[in-house]
């Protein structure tokens, strides 16, 4: 199986140069009053498309040969993924296929429209459309692109990883959403070389947590039947590698339920003015749930995305004005 490295890395780093945005890694005042850390926040969500998927998706298509960009290209998304390899399509002049799950939110299927892709709606979750895209692939000779399970892909990821270390060397811990383990597999491999001593915390939704049950059971989960939830960009199995790098690189997974994301989402539109969507605000869903401690931590929060559906949005904040008497 391919592995990489923090080589991989810093050549994936170059060659997103003038590509991707440096997003901001800013100390949060009121998380370390409420948890008794230091807590810093690498707000992705502010990343072009929207999500950390840019860096991996471009960075894949960048590495294609002129043979398999001329073949075309398909890949499957929960959303943001897509948003990334439709970028790198217009960039490059590409002919590509997305395959979404019926679940994909309308913000999300609005976003990839913009970009000059065909989007086959098919599958009632990810894993569906992901079967749907490779027998694409296979009937059609396009090139398939991974979302996750690719080490380009992870390469990708994982400068922010970099970014990260760079910015606040003192960090100790930090937290990050999984779902394919693409991310936390490219992002651990990159802070784990410049820092061995570092924790590496995978953060999942109760609904959706394939890579938990993985590393419990030794074995990956490659599809997984998730509950509903508002993580969505979470749900679904892993890959192959991503479980062997988890093994190695990840010091602990915590669970979240759905009412603690939402409050998390909510938190950090009130507090930080920055919309997050689900699937990026578990990290900061375990800290303000407890069920991550940052008592005396130098501890980093990446918030992935913020491609969040405008109704849900709207659902979490009037619920909290409900739930405190405020005016709706």
């Amino acid at each position: 199986m391919s592995a990489f490295g923090l080589p991989d890395i810093l050549n994936a780093r170059r060659a997103l140069k003038g590509i991707i945005r440096e997003t901001p890694f800013e100390r949060s005042e009121v998380l370390g009053r409420k948890t008794g850390g230091k807590v810093y926040l690498k707000a992705e969500c502010l990343q072009r498309t929207g999500s950390f998927k840019l860096r991996g998706a471009y960075y894949k298509m960048a590495s294609l040969t002129q043979a398999e960009r001329a073949r075309g290209i398909v890949t499957a998304s929960a959303g943001n993924h897509a948003q990334g390899v439709g970028f790198a399509a217009r960039e490059f002049g590409i002919s590509c296929q997305v395959y979404v799950p019926e679940t994909i939110p309308e913000v999300k299927l609005a976003a990839i429209e913009r970009y000059p892709v065909e989007v086959v709606i098919q599958g009632k979750g990810y894993d569906e459309a992901h079967e749907a895209a490779l027998g694409k692939a296979r009937a059609s000779g396009r090139t398939f692109i991974q979302a996750f399970d690719d080490p380009v892909v992870m390469s990708g990821h994982g400068t922010l990883g970099l970014e990260m270390l760079w910015e606040v060397p003192e960090l100790d811990t930090v937290l990050i959403p999984v779902g394919g383990g693409g991310l936390i597999s490219g992002v651990a491999t990159a802070l784990k070389a410049l820092n061995p001593r570092i924790k590496v915390i995978g953060c999942q939704s109760e609904a959706s947590c394939a890579m938990a049950r993985s590393l419990e059971e030794g074995r990956p989960f490659l599809t997984f039947s998730s509950k509903k939830t508002i993580a969505e960009g979470l749900e679904g199995g892993i890959g192959e590698l991503s479980f062997e790098l988890g093994r190695r690189l990840i010091d602990r997974i915590v669970l979240v339920k759905e009412n603690e994301i939402a409050e998390a989402v909510r938190f950090l539109l009130e507090h930080h003015r920055l919309v997050v969507e689900g699937s990026g605000a578990v990290g900061v869903a375990a800290l303000l749930s407890g069920r991550w401690p940052a008592q005396g931590r130098n501890l980093g929060i990446l918030l992935s995305g913020g491609n969040l559906d405008y109704g849900l949005l709207k659902d979490i904040v009037c619920e909290s004005r409900e739930k405190s008497g405020a005016p709706v």
